[in-house]
């Protein structure tokens, strides 16, 4: 399909991968949950745990964070 000087793709493709990422970041927020009791008490445990780990932690629990994303949350 042409939107003025854009192509934008559509059909069963595009439907299949918006609703594969859609499951994928479903079932990791899912696994998260283990993790971060996990990871929570090893830095419950961490005399010495920061707030700057944190962006760490939270990139971790995601897992499949894009590259982007990432680089903008250390950022900031």
């Amino acid at each position: 399909m042409r939107a003025g000087d854009r192509d934008i793709a559509v059909g069963p493709a595009t439907s299949f991968r918006s609703s594969a990422t859609a499951a994928d970041r479903a079932v990791d927020r899912l696994r998260a949950r283990a993790r971060s009791l996990h990871v929570g008490k090893l830095m419950d445990a961490s005399i010495t745990a920061k707030p700057r780990r944190l962006i760490p932690y939270c990139l971790a629990l995601m897992q499949n964070v894009p590259d982007d994303e990432q680089k903008k949350l250390v950022q900031a």
